[in-house]
């Protein structure tokens, strides 16, 4: 079980969890779904995936694996 935070840690804790979460709600929601864009992004690429061009083939000819 985890121990108690001293009271001057768990004051600051809460303090920063406050202003994360009035940081969060005053976000437009915009700004939310160019972030979920740019992850969708990043998995695609991290996954050889992309809308802009088919795949590349991993192991074909001529790639020197095999």
């Amino acid at each position: 079980m985890p121990r108690p935070l001293d009271p001057q840690t768990d004051e600051l804790v809460a303090a920063l969890l406050t202003w994360h979460d009035d940081q969060l709600r005053a976000a437009p929601l915009a700004v939310f779904a160019e972030a979920l864009e740019r992850l969708e992004r990043l998995e695609r690429m991290r996954d050889g995936r992309s809308y802009d061009r088919p795949p590349t083939r991993r192991g074909g000819i001529g790639s020197g694996l095999g």
